[in-house]
């Protein structure tokens, strides 16, 4: 491989960020970000408060202090840092679709968020931040209590 790189000094450069997309991708898909990019990704500018190198998780896959979180008039924002971004557009979700439901696991509390139109994916933020949202969204919040609502999956 040395000899490789040695040779053709150009391979690397060429590799490394294919590999680097590649696997972006693949975390997009894994975690949901591509299913509800689908659905609703962010073609203009977002308006709002935003809280950037946040954390979350969406479906299994962490996104640690390299999300971009928002709340505006218009709905939830997400997005990810610059060399995070092949894979992941900016989303925004209208607050009609997006509910979320409290949870506690051991010492920690989190908010699990649900969207209408991509029921089967869950993103989970702390409890911190879901307070920050929730006081920027005011009477668009919506707060899931018991099962059965249409935004969890049956």
């Amino acid at each position: 491989m040395q000899e490789l790189v040695d040779k053709y000094p150009w391979v690397l450069a060429v590799l490394f960020p294919l590999f680097w997309c590649g696997i972006l991708l693949l975390l997009a898909h894994l975690g949901g970000w591509a299913r509800i990019a689908t659905e609703y990704r962010l073609w203009d500018s977002f308006e709002g408060s935003r809280w950037w190198f946040q954390s979350g998780q969406f479906g299994w896959t962490n996104y640690g202090s390299c999300l971009t979180v928002g709340a505006g008039p218009r709905g939830l924002y997400f997005s990810v840092l610059f060399p995070f971004r092949p894979g992941h557009p900016p989303i925004l979700v209208p607050w009609d679709d997006v509910a979320a439901k409290p949870g506690k696991f051991l010492f920690s509390r989190y908010v699990d968020l649900r969207f209408r139109r991509v029921p089967g994916v869950r993103v989970r933020l702390s409890q911190r931040l879901a307070t920050k949202i929730e006081s920027e969204a005011g009477s668009r919040w919506t707060t899931l209590t018991g099962v059965g609502h249409a935004m969890e999956p049956t």
